[in-house]
């Protein structure tokens, strides 16, 4: 009887060990499984705030950022250019001036004189240089009625065929647009009015 009793306790121990030795396999078996699933999130966030990752959203949004400012810079150039024309044509509309009954040097010098005066406002706001053309045959176009052939045509002679005359047109268009940018107005010896009276109209 108490080998028997032995025997059974014995085995119950037995048992009792490999039940505990089942219960730490299971935990460790769970616990590894804990670790890799924290693993991969972590090494998911930091794959997405690596130094990489970061560099490379940062330099997309500095792309983005520049593409936006080159575009507003481009709308300021165009309404401002466009204020100054206006404003230098109104002056001679008010005298009965029409640029588009006066002779074809006149009326070419008179749009060299706009053309300098975009490209300083143009250089003012930070305009690309390969948008400048651009907005220079806008305002050509809208206040002078040229065509866009003849307005780039225009800016070809104005590029390769500088006559002594057309360079004195542009400077003084430029030397306009950066007094009206700086003290808001016009000096009167620098308007286009003033200088299509020294270049010989009579009015």
């Amino acid at each position: 009887m108490g080998s028997l009793l032995i025997h059974v306790l014995e085995i119950a121990l037995a048992g009792g060990f490999l039940y505990l030795a089942w219960l730490v396999m299971s935990l460790s078996r769970q616990e590894a499984g804990l670790e890799t699933n924290a693993t991969s999130p972590a090494r998911s966030l930091k794959s997405h705030f690596s130094p990489h990752s970061a560099t490379s959203v940062s330099a997309s949004a500095r792309h983005k950022t520049g593409e936006e400012s080159a575009q507003f810079s481009r709308i300021d150039s165009i309404s401002k250019a466009q204020i100054f024309a206006g404003l230098q044509l109104l002056e001679l509309k008010r005298d009965g001036i029409d640029l588009s009954h006066t002779k074809s040097w006149l009326y070419k010098r008179s749009a060299l004189y706009l053309l300098g005066a975009t490209n300083a406002i143009c250089e003012h706001f930070g305009c690309e240089a390969s948008e400048r053309a651009d907005v220079v045959a806008f305002v050509l176009t809208r206040n002078m009625g040229m065509n866009k052939s003849d307005a780039d045509a225009l800016l070809f002679r104005a590029r390769k065929n500088f006559t002594k005359e057309d360079a004195e047109a542009v400077a003084a268009g430029k030397k306009a647009a950066e007094s009206w940018i700086n003290l808001r107005f016009t000096p009167k010896s620098e308007s286009l009015k003033e200088q299509i009276l020294c270049w010989g109209l009579t009015l």
